[in-house]
C-alpha cells in the first residue's frame, strides 16, 4: 500500500503527460476512482489514506490540505513531488492509467455531480436535511460499488487490466450458475 502523496504525485505526472489539467477538486475524484478500481480488482487499498464524504463528493484529507492553495485552479505540473513511475506496482499504474483514460478528460465539476449520485457518497447523504455527513467512506463500501460497476462495463482496457489480477482473493459460491445469481450475489457482498 502506497501513501497519497504517491498516488497524487503519479497522477499529476501522467496527467500531464496526457495535457490534462487537474484542480485539488478533479485530483480528489480521480484518486477516489483509483482507490475504489483497485480494492475491486485487488481486494486490498492502493493508498493509505481514508476518504471522506465532503459537500463536494469524496476527499483525501491529507490531499486536499495539501493542494488546497491553489483554490479552484489547476495544479502547476512543476508544483508536485516527482515519483519515479516505473518504481510502482504496474497494477497501480494500469488503474491510474484506467481512471484517467476514463475519467481525466472530464471536468472537475462533472467528477462531482457523478461521485454524487454514486452509493459510497449517498450512503452519507441525508435528503431530507441535505447535509452529508462528513463520515469515512470505507473501503467496503467502495468495494461493493466498484465491483458492481467493474462488472457493468465492457472495456477492453479494463479487460488487460483484470486479466493481470490475482483474483485467489474472490472466492464465488459454487452454486452461482447465471449472471443474474452473480449480480445478487456481488449486491449482498
Amino acid at each position: 500500500m502506497l501513501d497519497p502523496a504517491t498516488i497524487s504525485s503519479a497522477l499529476l505526472q501522467k496527467a500531464s503527460e496526457r495535457n490534462l489539467s487537474v484542480s485539488n477538486l478533479k485530483l480528489q475524484k480521480l484518486a477516489y476512482y483509483c482507490q475504489g478500481y483497485y480494492l475491486a480488482t485487488t481486494g486490498e487499498p492502493m493508498f493509505s489514506d481514508r476518504i471522506e464524504a465532503w459537500d463536494h463528493g469524496p476527499v483525501v484529507p491529507s490531499l486536499y490540505h495539501t493542494y488546497k492553495i491553489y483554490g479552484s485552479t489547476y495544479i502547476p505540473s512543476s508544483n508536485h513531488q516527482h515519483v519515479e513511475l516505473a518504481t510502482l506496482p504496474k497494477m497501480v499504474i494500469d488503474i491510474i492509467d484506467f481512471v484517467l483514460d476514463k475519467w481525466g478528460n472530464k471536468g472537475a465539476w462533472f467528477l462531482r455531480n457523478q461521485t454524487h449520485q454514486e452509493a459510497p457518497w449517498r450512503e452519507h447523504y441525508n435528503e431530507e436535511t441535505e447535509q452529508v455527513d462528513g463520515d469515512e467512506i470505507t473501503h467496503d463500501q467502495m468495494r461493493s460499488f466498484f465491483i458492481k460497476q467493474i462488472s457493468e462495463i465492457q472495456d477492453t482496457q479494463l479487460s488487460s487490466v483484470l486479466d493481470s489480477v490475482d483474483t485467489s482473493f474472490i472466492s464465488v459460491p459454487d452454486d452461482i450458475s447465471t449472471e443474474d445469481e452473480f449480480y445478487k450475489w456481488i449486491q449482498a457482498q
